[in-house]
C-alpha cells in the first residue's frame, strides 16, 4: 500500500505554549519517508504508522485513516 493514500492526524500536548509549526514539521519529516513508497510489511498497518507517530515528542494521540478503503486506526498515549 502506498504511503500517500493515508491521512494522519496527531495531537500534541505541552506544559507551555509552543509554535504548532514545530510539531507539523516533525510529523512531516517522519511521514515523508513513507510518502509515495510501497510500505514495508512492518509499516503497512495503520496501527504501526500510528505507533511510530505517537513516539514523536509530546504526541498524545494519533488517527490514521484510509477512508477510500474504510480503514481507520486510533492510538492514544496512556497516562502512567
Amino acid at each position: 500500500m502506498h504511503g500517500h493514500t493515508w491521512t494522519v492526524r496527531a495531537w500534541f500536548e505541552t506544559p507551555h505554549r509552543v509554535d504548532a509549526r514545530c510539531y507539523k514539521a516533525a510529523l512531516h519529516n517522519l511521514l515523508s519517508a513513507w510518502d509515495h513508497t510501497v510500505l514495508s510489511d512492518e509499516m503497512a498497518w495503520g496501527e504501526d504508522i500510528a505507533a511510530a507517530v505517537l513516539a514523536l515528542c509530546n504526541c498524545v494521540r494519533v488517527e490514521v485513516m484510509r477512508p477510500t478503503e474504510g480503514f481507520y486506526a486510533d492510538l492514544e498515549r496512556v497516562a502512567a
